[in-house]
């Protein structure tokens, strides 16, 4: 827990500010440690300051951090706004390399949606 920062998220350095992606990576490794049966006192439903962090925070345009970012909604328990993550799917505007496709196709498990949805939006694909 050493990597907690007090704006509730979480960080690869206690250096450095609070991230996105070290929050998900935090959350995901202690959810990992729980499911191991590791004694893990901390539990991210019940945190305020990471709930008002996420709250706090834009969704963004990279679908990287989009995905992270509806990736720790889930695991803190909030609810998913499925047809914003369709929407966001759908209307993507940018040039699509291997990673946001990654990225993509993820958000498409997340939102429950065939993976045939998102040759729908290969007319934006301009490269891989």
């Amino acid at each position: 827990m050493q990597r907690k920062k007090q704006d509730g998220g979480f960080t690869a350095t206690p250096f450095l500010p609070s991230t996105v992606q070290d929050t998900y990576h935090a959350l995901k490794t202690l959810r990992n440690l729980k499911a191991l049966c590791l004694k893990i006192e901390y539990e991210s439903t019940t945190d305020k300051s990471l709930i008002k962090w996420l709250k706090e925070k834009k969704l963004e345009k990279e679908p990287k951090i989009f995905y992270f970012l509806i990736r720790i909604r889930q695991i803190t328990g909030l609810i998913i706004d499925k047809s914003l993550v369709k929407k966001y799917i759908h209307t993507f505007k940018g040039v699509i390399n291997l990673e946001r496709y990654f990225y993509l196709a993820k958000l498409l498990e997340v939102a429950k949606t065939n993976l045939a949805n998102l040759l729908r939006i290969k007319k934006n694909l301009n490269a891989i």
